[in-house]
C-alpha cells in the first residue's frame, strides 16, 4: 500500500505539469488574432432577429433586422428591397469593431467573404484592384460594379465609420459596413443606402489624437497606422 501511494504520490506532480502546459497551449491557441478563429466563430454564432428599433443605422426601406454576437465585435445583418429579378438578396452587412490592439484591422473585401472565399452574387471573388471610390461626409466608400443586362446594375461597397450618432455596443471603436445592392439605373442608385444622408450619421469631427495618443485610420482599404 506504501509503495502503490509513494507511486501516485510521484506522479501527480508531473500530472499537474502536463495538464498546465495543455492549458497554455490552448489558451495561445484561441487567443490568436487573426482570420482562423474568426471564421470559427463566425460559422458557430447564429443570426437572430430583433426589433428594429436596435437597427444601427437609418437605412430607408429596411425589411429585416438581425444580430449576432462574434465574441467581442457584434455584427447586424439588414435586409434591403429588391426590385431585380437577379439572384441573391440585396443586404447591408455591419461589423461593430472592438480593437484587439492599438490600431484596428484593416478592412478588405476577404473580411465579408464566405467559408470558401466567395463574395455575394454575382461578383464571387472579386478583386480589390478593381475597386472604386468616392468620397461623401462620412469618408471614403470602395466599391465593384456589375451591370447587369440595360438598366440594372449591381454593387458591392464597404466603408469604415466612426462610432457617432448610434447607439452601439460598448467599446466600439469603428463601424465597418459592406452592402450588396442590386438596382434599377445607376451607381448612384445603387450605392444610395450606403451614402451619408441614408445612413442618418452625423458628420465625423475632424481627426484627433485619441487619449493615448494613437491616431485611428477610417479610410476602408488604408493600412493601419500606428
Amino acid at each position: 500500500m506504501t509503495q502503490a501511494c509513494t507511486f501516485r504520490a510521484s506522479l501527480r506532480p508531473a500530472f499537474l505539469l502536463g495538464a498546465a502546459l495543455l492549458a497554455i497551449a490552448g489558451c495561445q491557441e484561441t487567443s490568436i488574432p487573426g482570420r482562423p478563429a474568426l471564421s470559427i466563430r463566425e460559422e458557430t454564432a447564429q443570426f437572430l432577429s430583433v426589433p428594429d428599433s436596435r437597427r444601427w443605422v437609418a437605412v430607408p426601406g429596411a425589411l429585416l433586422v438581425q444580430e449576432r454576437d462574434l465574441g467581442g465585435d457584434v455584427e447586424q445583418r439588414i435586409a434591403l428591397p429588391n426590385a431585380t429579378t437577379l439572384e441573391g438578396d440585396n443586404m447591408m452587412l455591419l461589423r461593430a469593431r472592438v480593437a484587439a490592439g492599438p490600431v484596428l484591422p484593416r478592412l478588405q473585401l476577404a473580411s465579408f467573404a464566405d467559408a470558401e472565399g466567395r463574395l455575394p452574387a454575382p461578383f464571387g471573388r472579386a478583386s480589390e484592384s478593381a475597386l472604386n471610390t468616392r468620397e461623401d461626409a462620412l469618408g471614403s466608400v470602395v466599391y465593384a460594379e456589375r451591370r447587369m443586362g440595360v438598366d440594372t446594375v449591381c454593387v458591392l461597397a464597404m466603408r469604415r465609420m466612426p462610432p457617432t450618432a448610434r447607439p452601439l455596443p460598448p467599446q466600439t471603436e469603428a463601424l465597418d459596413v459592406m452592402m450588396r445592392n442590386c438596382a434599377r439605373g445607376g451607381p448612384d442608385e445603387a450605392l444610395r443606402p450606403i451614402d451619408a444622408a441614408s445612413l442618418g450619421f452625423a458628420s465625423p469631427v475632424p481627426e484627433a489624437a485619441t487619449a493615448t495618443g494613437s491616431r485611428r485610420n477610417l479610410s476602408p482599404l488604408a493600412a493601419p497606422t500606428q
